[in-house]
């Protein structure tokens, strides 16, 4: 019963912690087209 819910929270820990990535990465995607933008001036 208790690896049971070890195993669920480690699986809703891993899917919380992807969409944080995936929202990081689009973050710095976004900070690298603004720097390329200030290089261009």
């Amino acid at each position: 019963m208790d690896k049971d819910n070890k195993q669920k929270n480690n699986k809703e820990t891993n899917e919380q912690n992807k969409k944080e990535v995936a929202m990081i990465e689009k973050l710095i995607d976004k900070n690298i087209d603004v720097f390329k933008r200030l290089a261009k001036k």
